[in-house]
């Protein structure tokens, strides 16, 4: 996140070059988000996205000049931990750095093996998650 006061300077753009750099360094496949879907918000969740100086369409677009893809596919951020509400108004995205991804999509497996790692850093008991069993 950065403050209105500095956006449009090409700070969140170098925040994002610099993590990608040190996500290749450690041979990382592909960087993955989370982006709020404007189709899926509801009118409070776009009114916290207005109060914070963006909008979901904003958003996206930013992600987008990154070279990150949205990925057309179901996605539901399971609770985190000490949380019981699972976040329902997201969309998975990712930007591939080498072979093992393609730029256009995924195959449905490899989504699941991505969203298990990913989940499995923050989601306790995974495999017991109705929202977790639900998307897979």
């Amino acid at each position: 996140w950065v403050a209105p006061d500095y956006r449009g300077k090409g700070f969140g753009s170098s925040i994002v070059k610099v993590t990608e750099a040190v996500m290749r360094q450690n041979r990382a496949g592909a960087m993955i988000g989370e982006f709020n879907d404007p189709m899926l918000m509801t009118p409070e969740e776009r009114e916290l996205d207005r109060l914070a100086g963006v909008t979901p369409e904003g958003r996206l677009v930013f992600w987008a000049r990154q070279g990150y893809t949205q990925l057309d596919a179901p996605y539901v951020q399971p609770p985190l931990e000490g949380q019981t509400v699972p976040v329902e108004h997201l969309m998975f995205g990712y930007k591939p750095f080498g072979t093992g991804f393609a730029r256009d999509g995924m195959s449905a497996g490899q989504y699941v093996r991505v969203l298990e790692a990913y989940f499995g850093s923050f989601v306790t008991n995974l495999e017991d998650n109705s929202h977790w069993i639900r998307l897979r």
